[in-house]
């Protein structure tokens, strides 16, 4: 590079460089909101997985003609990504309702002397198994109210093996689980441990939208592949492999699959994993409505045997969502860092809930019981939105579907605002599981003849 230059000439021109670098910055940042403009125009998805893998393609063979690390180059262009995502996010003209808004407005009418039925939330009707409650009751007065181990006691650890071992043949080890509050504090604590800034978290539109909102959290972003009724909501090949190639990090998975009740079938799941653990993905599954399935619905661990995160919760099946606990399931080494986050944030979970969830485990045909009932529940609600003006996927499992309005520009954020006030009636809105404007989540979980007034009540709005 020709004679030696002083310190004081290297660092003016390091700083001239990094002026440019900021001034490009900004007007990439001004090109990524006009853009989005033009999106909002021709009402196009904010995401393009798309183009964004073919940018990332350019920037590879670019790295390979400046000598330039590719790994350190696509660190840069992740966040560079996410802050033009972030950025055409704010041009949003119209806030979308979620479930827990919708839910949150309900008990709002409640307190002021209203009667809602609950079709917003997947909150189950009936209480705890008893013996659930006498453990949770027993174990306080015996003196199970101490500091505990942040991974959970081992007795549950191994109770979770245990079942799993028996119901799936499969070999789990007590050090491959982490007992957490709830599955969706397992679900961010697997989320933020994988994800870096800019990092990509791959979904299935529709979807609950908290694993997103857990991806943001952690400073990464979602990469959304946007799945259709008419394709019984399986992801398209080409899509799936568009978001691998935009170098996501992560794929959440979660069947049977709020909202829209779809399952897949063995070789869809095994596909679908094995792909994804081969390009170096770490798979995160969320089985929280496993014991729901009205059809055969496979597990993660059927299928997976690397790079897998598993998260479920006592919440549904054993009806114990007041008592907050879940658990993860993972490699010995993942979990093993999950407890070191756990530890730092909240020490344990109670352990006299964690007794009860030993006990829950033991309530077996208790939770049988509450499964056909919903699955009853689902069949006489299929029945009744047959006769109305919509269509859907008839639910393999779980507590929801999610019917779309055939109706011109019916507008699923309106129409719920309008149910609850004129009808009495909470449902959530497709938008807060995507872009979904035509369609509606009902949730099934609420007595039978609260389900059935609830969709009598929706049916003349929409006749």
């Amino acid at each position: 590079m020709g004679e030696d230059r002083d310190l004081t000439t290297i660092r003016r021109e390091i700083r001239s460089i990094t002026d440019n670098i900021l001034e490009l910055l900004s007007r990439r940042l001004d090109l990524s909101i006009e853009a989005g403009s033009a999106k909002q125009k021709q009402n196009l998805p904010i995401e393009d997985i798309g183009a964004e893998a073919e940018l990332r393609h350019h920037v590879l063979e670019k790295c390979g003609a400046l000598g330039i690390d590719p790994d350190r180059a696509l660190r840069v262009l992740n966040i560079l990504v996410d802050d033009s995502v972030r950025a055409q996010k704010k041009q949003e003209s119209k806030p979308k309702i979620s479930h827990m808004q919708m839910f949150a407005l309900a008990k709002e009418l409640e307190a002021a002397g209203e009667k809602i039925i609950h079709l917003e939330v997947g909150e189950p009707d009936a209480p705890p198994p008893k013996p659930v409650i006498d453990s949770a009751i027993n174990g306080m007065k015996e003196g199970y109210i101490r500091y505990s181990t942040a991974q959970g006691l081992l007795e549950l650890r191994q109770a979770i093996a245990s079942d799993y071992r028996g119901s799936l043949g499969v070999d789990i080890h007590p050090d491959q689980v982490l007992v957490t509050p709830g599955s969706r504090f397992a679900i961010y604590l697997a989320i933020s441990n994988m994800l870096r800034r800019g990092d990509g978290l791959i979904t299935f539109d529709p979807l609950w939208p908290a694993y997103k909102e857990c991806a943001e959290a952690a400073g990464g972003r979602a990469i959304t592949i946007h799945t259709n009724l008419e394709d019984k909501w399986v992801p398209r090949q080409e899509d799936f492999q568009a978001a691998l190639d935009s170098g996501a990090k992560m794929m959440a998975l979660n069947y049977p699959c709020n909202p829209t009740g779809k399952s897949l079938a063995l070789e869809e799941l095994r596909s679908l994993v094995q792909e994804a653990q081969r390009r170096g993905v770490t798979v995160l599954g969320d089985e929280t409505y496993r014991l729901f399935s009205f059809k055969r619905s496979p597990s993660l661990l059927e299928v997976a045997d690397s790079n897998f995160v598993l998260a479920s919760t006592f919440s549904k099946a054993y009806r114990m969502t007041g008592f907050r606990i879940g658990y993860v399931i993972s490699s010995k080494e993942f979990v093993s860092k999950l407890v070191k986050v756990q530890s730092l944030l909240l020490t344990n979970v109670p352990e006299f809930i964690q007794k009860a969830a030993v006990k829950a485990l033991e309530c077996q045909d208790d939770a049988t019981r509450y499964a056909a009932v919903i699955e009853s529940r689902m069949k006489d609600a299929v029945t009744q939105l047959k006769h109305l003006p919509v269509s859907f996927y008839e639910p393999d499992g779980g507590f929801y579907i999610f019917p779309r309005v055939n109706k011109d520009a019916f507008d699923s954020g309106e129409s719920v605002m309008r149910l609850l006030k004129e009808k009495n009636v909470a449902i959530a809105p497709g938008t807060g599981f995507g872009d979904y404007s035509q369609f509606l989540r009902l949730s099934i979980c609420q007595a039978t003849d609260q389900v059935q007034e609830g969709l009598s009540r929706i049916s003349g709005l929409l006749k």
